[in-house]
């Protein structure tokens, strides 16, 4: 996407042979095709000086995303409930 919008900044000022504003194009079309299939939705869970915990969630739906995240919430909820009360 990058390529393709300096390539309109530089044709724009610069007249450029027909060919190379078609290469381009294709180029930038392909690196656009790339990016969007090859990146991944990732879940990245972080605790206070622990490692990170990440989950690809490529192939899960929206409301499967939003189960988990409840159910995680519900969980240290309760964690924290249960630390509070042995205290």
């Amino acid at each position: 996407m990058l390529i393709l919008t300096g390539f309109t900044l530089i044709n724009s000022l610069i007249p450029v042979d027909k060919s190379i504003e078609i290469l381009v194009t294709i180029i930038g079309f392909f690196l656009l095709l790339f990016y969007f299939f090859s990146k991944q939705r990732l879940i990245s869970i972080h605790s206070n000086g622990g490692k990170a915990i990440e989950l690809i969630t490529q192939n899960m739906s929206d409301s499967e995303i939003d189960e988990f995240f409840n159910t995680l919430q519900i969980a240290k909820e309760e964690r924290m409930l249960l630390l509070n009360n042995n205290q």
